[in-house]
C-alpha cells in the first residue's frame, strides 16, 4: 500500500494538465482544485492517477541532460540506473505526489510523501527466519515500514548556478532493525531489543556544482551506502525478503564512518548485545564451555586506535568484563586454552578511536609500534601476568589447548613448552608472516595444528 505513486507526464510537478478535447469532463473536473476540501484534493489525485486519460498528453518531455532513462517507470521502481544513494545528475525532478497535490498542488519544490508497508509471511520456521532479512519474525503480519519522507532535489539539469537539496526520513516499524546505526537511537534495539522501532534513516544536505566537470553533486550526511548492494525501502525494491549478504552489507554511509560490527548473543529467544568489536579470526575466542566469549572491543577496524580492549563476555547474561593491561595500552589477539588457560596481547593505543588519527603506524613506525607488543596470559586460577621471556610477540594459540603456546614474533613462530619456558623459534620459508590489514594478526590461517 503506497501513499506515493509515480506520475504520468501529464501529472508532473510545475506542469498544468490540459485533458483532451474528446476525454469526458466531469463538474468536478471543471472546478478550481484549491477550492476543494484537503482530503478531496487527495482523493483527486489517486483517481487520476489511477486512471489516466485516454490520450496521453502533447507536452514535451522535461528538459534532460544525459541518455534517455533506460527503464519504464512504472513498472520498474526508477527509471534510471542509480547506485546506492547516489543523485543521477542531469536528471529533472518530475515527481509529484499525493500529499503535496492536496496540499499545495505540488508547486513547491519541497515535498512530503510516504507510505506503509505492512507484511504477512508463513513459514515452517517457529520463531525466526534468520538469517533471512526484513521478514525475520515468523508466521505473522506485522508493519515493516511506515516512512515519512520530506525533501528538495537540487536542480542538475540547469548548468548555470549552485542550487542545494535536502532531505529527511523518519521510519516506524520491524525494518528499524535493518537500518539502525550505532548512536542513532540504537539503544532500542541493542539494549532493549524492541520488535517494532522508529530511526531517522536518511538526513542530508545536497550542494550541486554545475561548474566542476559537467556537475557535481556533495552529500553531507547520512545516506544510503553507496555503492549498495539493494535497496532497504519500500519503493524502491520490489522484494519484500532479503538474503544473507543483504542483512550484513553496510546500509547507510556518513559524514564521520562508523566501523566493526555488532556483535550479539542469542540463547533461546533471547537475544544481548554485547559491543562493537573487530571481526577478523584473531580477534575473539571460545572458552572450551562455550560459555565465554574472549573479543576485542573497540569501534574501529584498526587494532592499534585507542579503544581496542579484549574483554570475556558472559553470552548467557550478556555481561563482559575487561582484560588487564596496563595504563596507556591496549589489548587484542585473545586466546582460550584448556584447565583456565587464556593468553592476549597489549601494545601501545595509537591514534584516536577511529584509528587513521595521528600516530597511526606507517613505514618505519610499524616496526615501532610492534616493539611494544607483549604476550599475558593466565594458567588455572592465577591472574593474567606479562610472559617476560617471549618479549614483542603478538597472536598467541595455545597448542592442545595448553600448556604449550605458539606465538609469532619477528616474522617467526616461537613455541613455548611452558608459559616460564623460554622460546623456540623457527622461520617458515615462502611465507611473509607480520603486520596485516588494518594491523590484525592471524598466522592461524596459514597453518593448521595436528594433534601429538
Amino acid at each position: 500500500m503506497l501513499l506515493s505513486c509515480s506520475l504520468s507526464p501529464a501529472q508532473q510537478a510545475g506542469k498544468e494538465t490540459t485533458a483532451s478535447p474528446d476525454a469526458p469532463q466531469s463538474n468536478a473536473e471543471t472546478l478550481n482544485p484549491e477550492t476543494k476540501a484537503f482530503f478531496a484534493r487527495w482523493g483527486d489525485f489517486y483517481r487520476r492517477d489511477w486512471s489516466p486519460p485516454a490520450v496521453a498528453s502533447s507536452e514535451p518531455a522535461p528538459a534532460r541532460r544525459g541518455l534517455p532513462s533506460p527503464l519504464d517507470s512504472p513498472p520498474f521502481p526508477n527509471s534510471d540506473w542509480s547506485y546506492g544513494g547516489s543523485p543521477v545528475i542531469g536528471e529533472p525532478d518530475t515527481n509529484s505526489y499525493p500529499l503535496m497535490t492536496a496540499i499545495n498542488q505540488a508547486k513547491s519544490r519541497s515535498k512530503i510523501y510516504g507510505w506503509v508497508e505492512p507484511t504477512l509471511n508463513f513459514s515452517t520456521s517457529t520463531n525466526s527466519n534468520a538469517p533471512e532479512a526484513n521478514d525475520v519474525y515468523s508466521n505473522r503480519f506485522e508493519m515493516n515500514q511506515l516512512v515519512l519522507y520530506a525533501e528538495r532535489l537540487p536542480d542538475s539539469v540547469q548548468r548555470d548556478h549552485v542550487d542545494w537539496g535536502y532531505h529527511l526520513t523518519a521510519l516506524y516499524g520491524t525494518d528499524y532493525r535493518y537500518t539502525t546505526g550505532k548512536g542513532y537511537l540504537s539503544g532500542q534495539l541493542l539494549d532493549d531489543h524492541h520488535q517494532y522501532g522508529f530511526d531517522p534513516t536518511l538526513e542530508y544536505v545536497d550542494v550541486y556544482i554545475p561548474q566542476v566537470a559537467q556537475g557535481v553533486n556533495l552529500r553531507l550526511g547520512r545516506f544510503i551506502s553507496v555503492p549498495g548492494i539493494e535497496a532497504q525501502l519500500a519503493p524502491n525494491n520490489y522484494i519484500f525478503s532479503h538474503s544473507l549478504l543483504y542483512a550484513i552489507d553496510p546500509v547507510n554511509s556518513a559524514s564521520i564512518a562508523e566501523d566493526g560490527l555488532q556483535v550479539r548473543a542469542r540463547t533461546g529467544m533471547t537475544e544481548r548485545a554485547l559491543g562493537i568489536a573487530l571481526v577478523d579470526p584473531g580477534s575473539w575466542s571460545w572458552s572450551p564451555d562455550s560459555a565465554d566469549l574472549a573479543i576485542t572491543l573497540g569501534d574501529s577496524r584498526a587494532v592499534w586506535a585507542t579503544d581496542k580492549h579484549v574483554q570475556v563476555c558472559d553470552v548467557l547474561i550478556g555481561r563482559c568484563r575487561e582484560q588487564r593491561s596496563p595504563a596507556g595500552t591496549i589489548s587484542f589477539s585473545p586466546s582460550y586454552g584448556s584447565a583456565g588457560r587464556f593468553a592476549y596481547v597489549t601494545a601501545t593505543g595509537l591514534g584516536g578511536p577511529s584509528g587513521f588519527g595521528k600516530g597511526a603506524p606507517t613505514g618505519a613506525a610499524v616496526g615501532l609500534w610492534e616493539s611494544t607488543f607483549r604476550v599475558w596470559a593466565t594458567t588455572g586460577s592465577t591472574s593474567a601476568k606479562e610472559l617476560t621471556s617471549l618479549g614483542a610477540a603478538v597472536d598467541p594459540q595455545w597448542v592442545d589447548g595448553g600448556p604449550g603456546l605458539l606465538v609469532e614474533r619477528s616474522g617467526a613462530l616461537c613455541y613455548l613448552e611452558s608459559t616460564p619456558a623460554a622460546p623456540t623459534c623457527f622461520t617458515p620459508r615462502f611465507l611473509a608472516l607480520g603486520f596485516g590489514n588494518y594491523g590484525q594478526f592471524d598466522w592461524s590461517t596459514s597453518f593448521a595444528l595436528a594433534p601429538r
